[in-house]
C-alpha cells in the first residue's frame, strides 16, 4: 500500500475561503465542506463510490469561520462556524430527518479569536472548544442529550493558535496547540469511572486508630450508622435525636463545595445518614446526657455539631485541635469541623474528590496545610528513638534527678507530667499536672462539660489553672517514682491496656517524663466513674488525683509510686 497521487475535486462556484474541512460519518460516505466567497456553507458529498457536484446550503448562514465537523455515529453529522455576531453556530444532519437549521450556542464570556473546533469521542457526546480571547482553552460540552455552559481550562495554558482535537477512544479525546514558544502543546482526557460502593481505610493517629468507612457513588456519600441506646432512653428520644443528629451532619458537610474538573465541569459534593439495625458502617453506643463523646459513644444532650465532627472522624479525618496525647498533631486550632465543630473546608473534601485521574479538586479559598516534617520532628524527639549514645545520656540525666544528684544544669527543662483528656469539642476535658525538676509546679483542669473547680482561680471554660515551688524532695520523691515505675529504664515500659486501639475523642491518660526537647510518653485508657469499666472491658479503679477519671486497674497498680508522689505534690499546691 502507498499513497495516491493528487485529484482535483474543484471548488464552489465563486470559490471558497482558506481551506477545506472534511468529514466521514462512516465508511461509505465522505464529506468536504467549505466556507464560499459568498460567506456560506458549501459541501461535496462522496457516497455510492463517487463524488457528487458541490452545493450550497441555502439557509441563511452567514459564516465568518470556516466550518468545524464531528460525527455522533454512522448516521450523524454536524457543522460548527463562528457566526458574523462572534457566536458559535451549530446544524446537523440524520439519515431519518435530513439537515436541521442553525443553532445558536453562543460564546464565552469575553468572546473567543477565530473558529471553533470540534470532536464526538463517542455517540453519546459531544465537545466545542476556541480560544478565548484571553487566550485560554474554552469548552462547551453536549452529553446527557443537552448542551451544558461555556467552561475556562484554568489550568495556565495560553494558546497562540486555535486547538485542534484528536480521539484515541470513546473515553478519550485530545488538544493540541501552538504555544507562545512556538513550540506544539498537548493535553488530554481520559474518563475513569467514578467510584462506586463501600469505602474502608484505616487510620491511625498517636494512640488514636480506626478504620474509616462509608458507601460512595460519584460525589455523593452516605455513612450507615446503627444507634444503640442505653437502657431507659425511649424511642420518642431516640426519633427526636435521629432527626437533629442528621439535619447538624447534613447542614456542616453536605453542599458545601463542589468537586471541579479541569474543564470547568462542576458536580456537587452531598451527603447522606441512614439510620439502620444491621450492616452499619459505624456502631455507636448513645447514653444519657450531658457527658464525653467519641467517635462511637455518644449521648442524649449531644448537639448537631458535635455529632458532625464524630462524622468527620467516619469519613477519616483525625482531630485539629491541640492535644497532650499527640502534642507533634499538625494543623491545630484551624476553626473547622474537627477542631471546634464549626466550618468544613475544602481539604476535608480532597479524598473524595480524588477520581477522574485527579481531574477533580474541591472548590473552596486555602487552607492551612499540614507541616509535612512534623512527625519526623517528633520521631526524632523521641528518647526511644535517638541513637544509644544520646539516649543513655538523657536518661542518666534523669535518674541523677532522681538520685537527688544533679538540680542545677537544666533543671527547669527536666520535668514528669501526668495528663488526662478527652471527649468531643465543646465537652472535652483536660487535666495536667507537672512537675520540674526545679520545684515548679503547675496543675491545670479545664472541663467544658460541667465547671467545677478544685483549685485555684476560676477559668472561664470551667476549670482551674494555679502553679507553685515545691521543696527539693518532693521533687525527688516524682522522678524517683518514675525511675521506679519503669519510665527512666533502658527500655521504655510495657503497661496493661497500653496497646489497646483508641476511636478520636476517647478519654487517655498520658504519662511523660522530658528532658529537653527529647521525651519519652506512654499511654493507657482512661474514663469516667460511671461507666469506665465498660469502655475498658476490664476492672476500673480511680486515679489518686483531684480528677473524677479512672484508669484500668492494672494500669493504676503499676503506675501507684508515681500516682502517689504527684498527689503530695498536687496537696502542696
Amino acid at each position: 500500500m502507498s499513497w495516491s497521487g493528487w485529484f482535483d475535486i474543484g471548488a464552489p462556484a465563486g470559490g471558497f475561503a482558506a481551506g477545506p474541512a472534511t468529514i466521514s460519518r462512516n465508511k461509505d460516505v465522505c464529506n468536504v465542506y467549505v466556507r464560499g466567497n459568498d460567506n456560506a456553507l458549501w459541501q461535496r458529498p462522496y457516497y455510492n463510490n463517487q463524488w457528487y457536484p458541490w452545493a450550497r446550503h441555502n439557509d441563511g448562514g452567514v459564516l465568518s469561520s470556516e466550518p468545524a465537523l464531528g460525527s455522533m455515529g454512522p448516521d450523524h453529522e454536524h457543522v460548527f462556524v463562528r457566526g458574523t455576531d462572534g457566536n458559535v453556530y451549530q446544524k446537523y444532519w440524520t439519515a431519518a430527518g435530513g439537515w436541521s437549521g442553525w443553532f445558536d450556542i453562543g460564546a464565552p464570556a469575553g468572546g473567543f479569536a477565530a473558529g471553533p473546533a470540534t470532536i464526538s469521542r463517542n455517540k453519546d457526546v459531544c465537545n466545542v472548544y476556541v480560544r478565548g480571547n484571553d487566550n485560554a482553552l474554552w469548552q462547551r460540552p453536549y452529553y446527557n442529550n443537552q448542551w451544558y455552559p461555556w467552561a475556562r481550562h484554568n489550568d495556565g495554558g495560553v494558546l497562540s493558535s486555535e486547538p485542534a482535537l484528536g480521539s484515541m477512544g470513546p473515553d478519550h479525546e485530545h488538544v493540541f496547540v501552538r504555544g507562545t514558544d512556538g513550540n506544539v502543546y498537548q493535553k488530554y482526557w481520559q474518563f475513569t469511572p467514578e467510584p462506586v460502593g463501600d469505602v474502608s481505610f484505616a487510620v491511625s493517629e498517636c494512640a488514636f486508630g480506626w478504620t474509616a468507612r462509608y458507601h460512595q457513588s460519584g460525589t455523593h456519600v452516605t455513612i450507615r450508622i446503627q444507634l444503640n441506646p442505653d437502657m431507659g432512653i425511649t424511642a420518642e428520644t431516640m426519633s427526636t435525636l435521629r432527626t437533629t443528629w442528621r439535619n447538624g451532619i447534613l447542614a456542616t458537610w453536605a453542599n458545601r463545595f463542589d468537586c471541579r474538573a479541569t474543564n470547568g465541569g462542576r458536580q456537587g459534593l452531598t451527603f447522606d445518614v441512614q439510620w439502620v439495625t444491621s450492616n452499619a458502617h459505624h456502631v455507636v453506643r448513645v447514653r444519657p446526657g450531658p457527658d464525653r463523646s467519641n467517635m462511637t459513644l455518644w449521648d442524649t444532650s449531644d448537639a448537631g455539631n458535635v455529632v458532625a465532627h464524630e462524622f468527620g472522624h467516619m469519613l477519616g479525618h483525625p482531630d485539629e485541635y491541640a492535644d497532650a496525647t499527640c502534642p507533634s498533631r499538625n494543623p491545630v486550632g484551624t476553626g473547622t469541623v474537627m477542631d471546634d465543630n464549626t466550618e468544613t473546608v475544602a481539604r476535608l473534601y480532597n479524598r473524595i474528590c480524588a477520581f477522574h485521574g485527579g481531574g477533580h479538586t474541591p472548590i473552596a479559598g486555602a487552607a492551612p496545610e499540614p507541616d509535612e516534617n512534623a512527625p519526623e520532628l517528633e520521631s526524632r524527639m523521641l528518647i526511644d528513638n535517638l541513637k544509644p549514645a544520646p539516649r543513655a545520656q538523657i536518661l542518666n540525666h534523669l535518674r541523677a534527678i532522681a538520685d537527688a544528684e544533679e538540680v542545677a544544669d537544666g533543671a527547669a527543662d527536666a520535668e514528669v507530667t501526668f495528663e488526662l483528656s478527652g471527649g468531643a469539642p465543646g465537652e472535652r476535658y483536660a487535666y495536667r499536672l507537672g512537675v520540674s525538676a526545679d520545684g515548679s509546679a503547675h496543675r491545670r483542669v479545664v472541663d467544658e462539660l460541667r465547671a467545677t473547680v478544685a483549685v485555684g482561680e476560676p477559668l472561664a471554660d470551667g476549670g482551674d489553672d494555679v502553679a507553685a515551688m515545691v521543696e527539693r524532695d518532693l521533687v525527688t520523691r516524682v522522678f524517683a517514682a518514675a525511675r521506679d515505675t519503669g519510665l527512666l529504664g533502658d527500655e521504655a515500659p510495657a503497661f496493661p491496656q497500653q496497646g489497646a486501639e483508641l476511636v478520636p475523642d476517647s478519654m487517655i491518660a498520658v504519662i511523660t517524663v522530658r528532658d529537653g526537647n527529647a521525651f519519652r510518653r506512654i499511654w493507657v485508657p482512661a474514663g469516667e466513674q460511671a461507666d469506665a469499666s465498660v469502655v475498658f472491658g476490664a476492672e476500673a479503679a480511680d486515679v489518686p488525683l483531684d480528677t473524677p477519671m479512672q484508669l484500668p486497674a492494672e494500669s493504676v497498680q503499676a503506675l501507684q509510686p508515681l500516682l502517689d508522689a504527684l498527689r503530695a505534690v498536687e496537696e502542696t499546691l
